[in-house]
């Protein structure tokens, strides 16, 4: 096998290809041990060129507005569900009537 396509998500990625061997020891190297050599470090910088384009920039500093607008969110109730015998989720704090506990649910809407 020469070749393999790379995947994620359904989008491709890379081609994988062997990995030529060649003599690393510089006064035993043939032209052809050059020319793997150097297929192989162009496949390196081009590897380092996508992994340095994906990064994000750098740090910045948020405006005044947006820190206030972050650290003035509320804790929001987690609710945790258990997986039941019949395999269906189910809420651990599961009362009868399911309306009672719901965050919309007030008690003007109960007395109706």
């Amino acid at each position: 096998m020469d070749e393999v396509y790379i995947y994620e998500g359904g989008r491709y990625i890379e081609t994988a290809t062997e990995v030529e061997r060649f003599n690393e020891a510089t006064i035993e190297q043939t032209a052809e041990d050059r020319k793997k050599l150097h297929g192989q470090l162009q496949r390196v910088k081009s590897f380092d060129t996508y992994i340095t384009e994906r990064l994000p920039d750098k740090a910045r500093l948020l405006k005044e507005e947006t820190h206030r607008m972050l650290t003035d969110l509320e804790p929001q109730e987690v609710v945790t569900l258990r997986r039941g015998e019949d395999g269906e989720l189910h809420d651990e704090n599961e009362t009868e009537d399911w309306l009672v506990t719901s965050p919309r649910w007030t008690t003007s809407e109960q007395e109706r």
